[in-house]
């Protein structure tokens, strides 16, 4: 198994798309595939967290009154 992170979510996708392939191998022995099911587990979570990493929280204006005029925004983003 590899021990290396990724260090973006577009590497751990190519490696989980590599161990794709190397699992769909009818013949390939049964530690390796564990070994590989465990690799791509741990790329699954380690793309999660990079994908985390990058999103903020805009803080501005939560729980605030809207201004007179502004209408509600529904939770689909439409007024």
């Amino acid at each position: 198994m590899s021990k290396v992170q990724p260090s973006s979510f577009d590497e751990a996708s190519e490696r989980i798309a590599q161990i794709v392939e190397a699992v769909s191998d009818a013949d390939a022995p049964l530690e390796s595939l564990l070994e590989l099911f465990d690799e791509a587990a741990s790329l699954g979570l380690a793309a999660s967290d990079l994908m985390n990493r990058d999103i903020t929280v805009p803080t501005e204006g939560v729980g605030e009154a809207p201004e007179s005029g502004d209408e509600p925004v529904r939770g689909d983003g439409v007024a």
